[in-house]
């Protein structure tokens, strides 16, 4: 009966017959069966939906029949939340408000739910993101049992967390969720290192796994079992051999195989197939890691050749593993000195690297740091973002994700940076996601982009798959400062699809001023923003959970990306307007 269901859901996606106006049952149906296609696919059973970074760089426009990303769990993730979002009747804990004629003058500022401090300069990290374990695959809330986990980017201390998780998350709901409008700590620890990429989950939530990056010196590898505390402590430390057994909390570490040091590159995790429970993640050296084992079995490092794999000699952004292709694509920065601003390929079955042709700055200059690359599996392409195409553009490239090596198409997005100021990557509407044509979707590519200017939101057309001009959507500065990465989210209980990104000073648009937040309806081309909330230097990556129609249950998470001497802080924010 499942497998039934699953093959009656692509089709049925295939064929375009489920819609945002589709009536309740339908979406109910289409939940359903991608519950049943996810719980398929996995080689454990679902007890809950991960959102972490790699759900942002690894996206799925929709598959024809027979497709194998309809084998990924990635992509059933992906389609559980874009069903959740229309199975429900809005929302925000204000939703109501959009349709309310007599609201329409309210204020237009991002309502905060909470913000919590981390310390002081302590941050997710520009262009990371904290990670939500949602413990209902079919979207509801849990009061007691989602969480959402920060880094903290500071060094672990008897009075300083490296890494804290919240549950309690709801603070606006009703019945209340939490106490006196903020979360509960629901575990803290100090690792004894520093983290300062994104987290990943396990598929049931029970365990984490990140890179510490101290200031000198080797990199590691951190697998962590965790026990509900509020309690600031110290996890055990136990060999890989032992790890499977340890009792939580407790922790193992493996020294990267090199002894290189990790400043850009996250852990990209694979839940199925060959390369079950192994994470990829890449170096400053401009080398990729392979460590198997790593939730389910005996955590270790393959340090036979070609592991790891050399895809460049400078450091290396997030990797992303594209189970379609079975490769791992990644992006190294530029050195300053003619060396990087490329896209790798590592088959994840035989180590061998690809390489694209020099797609930045060429020559001497400023060093300059570039986004992971975002792939559409479905679709076969890949695309990378970089601030200074050697010619002084902001652009995006896109390639096939099987062959980097290919000529690619480039976009400009505005005027270069020669400062070092980062290109973050973009995100696809819902246009994109709901185009029926396969590997050739149509819809949009958003980006905010004019990285040599005032940050700027970029809208690149995709018709049947290929990429034209980018239109330029509104400035988001009134100087020049950089942009965050762009989330998108649909929501066909008020039919708006939503932009969330970040700017780390001189915002001048509606509801804040300066280093802010700022949301778009894209259901058109928009005029401006739909709303604003301050944010000290910007944000992180946002993330977004639940789509619930309970009070207080729909929100997006950031941290704040302040100056050193100044206090950092995990945001919750729901809104009328995002």
């Amino acid at each position: 009966m499942v497998k039934l269901r699953y093959r009656w859901f692509a089709a049925l996606l295939i064929a375009g017959a489920m819609t945002a106006a589709a009536n309740a049952q339908e979406t109910s149906d289409r939940l359903s069966a991608a519950v049943d296609a996810y719980e398929a696919v996995l080689p454990v059973p679902a007890q809950g939906l991960v959102t972490d970074w790699s759900h942002h760089a690894l996206v799925f426009s929709a598959p024809s029949p027979g497709s194998p990303v309809l084998d990924d769990p990635r992509y059933w993730q992906q389609e559980i939340r874009r069903s959740l979002a229309r199975n429900q009747e809005g929302i925000f804990v204000d939703a109501p408000i959009l349709f309310d004629a007599k609201a329409k003058k309210q204020s237009k500022k991002i309502r905060r739910d909470w913000s919590v401090a981390l310390g002081t300069g302590a941050t997710v990290g520009a262009g990371q993101y904290p990670a939500k374990y949602s413990f209902s695959v079919t979207g509801t809330p849990s009061c007691s049992n989602d969480f959402v986990v920060f880094n903290t980017g500071l060094t672990g201390s008897g009075s300083q967390a490296s890494i804290i998780a919240f549950n309690k998350l709801y603070a606006g709901a009703s019945p209340a969720c939490g106490t006196s409008g903020v979360p509960a700590t629901y575990w803290q620890y100090n690792t004894g290192g520093r983290i300062i990429t994104s987290v990943v989950l396990s598929l049931d939530g029970s365990q984490v796994a990140f890179v510490h990056s101290p200031t000198t010196g080797a990199a590691s590898l951190v697998i962590l079992k965790w026990k509900a505390s509020a309690t600031l402590v110290s996890p055990t430390g136990t060999i890989p051999s032992n790890y499977r057994s340890c009792t939580a909390p407790c922790m193992t570490t493996i020294t990267f195989g090199n002894a290189s040091a990790d400043s850009l590159s996250s852990p990209f995790y694979v839940y199925s197939g060959t390369h079950a429970d192994t994470i990829y993640v890449g170096d400053d050296a401009g080398f990729m890691h392979q460590f198997t084992g790593v939730f389910n079995g005996t955590p270790g490092e393959v340090t036979s050749s070609p592991w790891p794999a050399q895809n460049s000699v400078t450091k290396l952004s997030s990797p992303v593993y594209d189970s379609g292709s079975n490769e791992v694509l990644i992006s190294a920065a530029y050195d300053g000195n003619n060396n990087g601003a490329r896209i790798h390929e590592t088959n994840a079955a035989t180590g061998a690297v690809t390489n694209s042709a020099q797609l930045g700055p060429t020559g001497t200059g400023t060093p300059l740091t570039v986004a992971p690359p975002l792939v559409d599996s479905t679709a076969g392409m890949a695309y990378f973002f970089v601030a200074n195409d050697s010619s002084n553009n902001s652009a995006v490239y896109q390639m096939p994700s099987s062959n980097v090596a290919a000529t690619p198409t480039e976009i400009t997005l505005g005027t270069g940076s020669t400062s070092g100021n980062e290109q973050f990557f973009g995100a696809f509407d819902n246009p994109y996601f709901s185009s029926t044509n396969g590997a050739k979707p149509t819809g949009g590519l958003w980006v905010c982009g004019n990285t040599g200017g005032n940050p700027t939101l970029y809208k690149v057309p995709i018709t049947a798959g290929s990429p034209g001009s980018a239109t330029t959507i509104k400035a988001l500065t009134n100087h020049s400062a950089t942009c965050s990465p762009v989330t998108e989210f649909f929501n066909s209980g008020s039919s708006v699809d939503w932009l969330f990104m970040s700017v780390t000073a001189s915002g001048n648009l509606t509801g804040c001023t300066g280093a802010c937040v700022y949301s778009f309806n894209i259901n058109s081309t928009p005029s401006s923003n739909t709303a604003g909330l301050a944010a000290t230097g910007g944000s992180s990556g946002i993330i977004v959970d639940n789509a619930s129609t309970q009070t207080g249950a729909s929100q997006v998470y950031y941290s704040t990306v302040p100056a050193t001497t100044a206090t950092g802080s995990a945001v919750q924010a729901a809104q009328s307007g995002l």
